[in-house]
């Protein structure tokens, strides 16, 4: 044993040997010094080479190792393995064979299902609400959103197997035969008697399928109402072309507060025709992050009204950075701040119409949102056509 420590300690040696000779080559101002690096791998060393619980796979190592450290500092960092990171590049594609079924991640890290009507979940037996346990025997629980969604998409034709959980808290394997499908990041619903436009998730297809949709009836003429509750955000940068189709040219969209500048994001096209009544935001504590950005901006822009319960509160901005061997490191750079200087991270959005959800499950959420839209376009509807107060006093 005393053998092997002084052969540790000797590599150790080694290299702070090596580091006096070489200087540190990552960065313009290495963020460590040669002696703190050389102490590093004397007690990493000394941990591998001695420790009982030290894993022996050299990847599955450093990867641990980088992602326990970083995730210190960045609870949204991540080190992903090339075929995780492959995963996501994947998952981005609006075109795949798949399940042809959305998920819903809580704050636990279990997903709920939610079947494409019609779709090859649905017509395998899985019902709105089920639990996602595993997808061919790998769990699911605590995984990244992209990495499931990889996980169940394939060749079409080909099968996979779904651990399902039902209402009753029984478990049972469900295989599918993979459908190729198109995913639709906006959705035409209904709120009571209003039609209503569901952005799933924001993909660099969000703005062009919005503009579709808001430029033929029934969404040109009808007071627009947005359904934002469960949408965990997607891509940051098509949140923001989504946003810049309300706005004017030149009104701040957004700003990027990085650790070397401020980036002020500002609307550079040309809006959406006006509208007379305002646009209703739907919001709950599944929203987040570019969902979070898109609504926060509008909101403060003044061109629309959010109604349901305080975001998730997810406000920094967050990007891929590959390494050499083919992994990749998700990083966040910067914090979003709303126009105006509001930030909310950690402290999500709260909304203009608050709905209390205490206690409450369907169909009363669904009632109680559908009442809070019905008064504020009653009280708008009194106010003629209004001046916008309703929007600048959130009555």
């Amino acid at each position: 044993m005393m053998k092997r420590r002084i052969i540790w300690r000797l590599h150790g040696v080694l290299l702070f040997l090596l580091l006096s000779l070489q200087p540190i080559q990552a960065a313009e101002n290495a963020w460590f010094t040669e002696p703190e690096m050389a102490q590093l791998y004397e007690a990493l060393a000394t941990f591998y080479g001695e420790g009982i619980f030290a894993p022996s796979n050299t990847a599955e190592r450093n990867r641990k190792l980088v992602s326990a450290y970083i995730k210190g500092y960045d609870t949204y960092a991540r080190y992903l393995s090339r075929e995780e990171y492959s995963l996501y590049i994947n998952s981005l594609r609006p075109a795949y064979s798949g399940i042809q079924m959305e998920l819903q991640q809580d704050d636990t890290g279990r997903y709920t299902c939610e079947p494409f009507a019609g779709g090859a979940a649905a017509e395998a037996g899985i019902r709105r609400g089920d639990k996602l346990v595993a997808v061919n025997d790998t769990s699911v629980v605590g995984r990244e959103p992209f990495i499931v969604a990889g996980l169940t998409r394939g060749p079409a034709g080909t099968m996979v197997t779904l651990h399902i959980e039902d209402a009753d808290g029984s478990t049972k394997k469900i295989p599918i035969t993979r459908a190729a499908t198109r995913y639709g990041s906006v959705t035409r619903e209904k709120l009571g008697a209003w039609p209503m436009l569901r952005i799933h998730r924001f993909t660099s297809a969000t703005a062009g399928e919005l503009r579709h949709l808001l430029t033929a009836p029934p969404y040109r003429e009808q007071p627009l109402i947005l359904d934002l509750r469960n949408n965990g955000g997607g891509d940051m940068e098509s949140g923001i072309e989504a946003v810049k189709l309300f706005l004017p040219a030149e009104r701040e969209v957004v700003t990027l507060k990085t650790t070397s500048m401020d980036i002020v994001r500002k609307s550079t096209k040309t809006p959406l025709p006006s509208r007379a009544a305002p646009v209703i935001l739907l919001q709950n504590r599944g929203t987040a992050s570019a969902a979070e950005l898109f609504i926060g901006s509008l909101v403060e822009n003044g061109v629309a009204l959010s109604v349901g319960t305080t975001t998730q509160g997810k406000g920094v901005a967050q990007h891929f950075y590959p390494l050499s061997n083919g992994d990749a490191l998700l990083l966040s750079y910067a914090e979003i701040v709303l126009p105006g200087g509001k930030h909310y991270h950690n402290k999500g959005l709260a909304p203009i119409a608050v709905i209390d959800m205490e206690n409450k499950t369907e169909p009363a959420i669904t009632t109680a949102y559908t009442n809070a839209v019905a008064g504020i376009f009653k009280r708008y509807s009194e106010k003629e056509g209004g001046d916008n107060a309703l929007l600048s006093k959130g009555e």
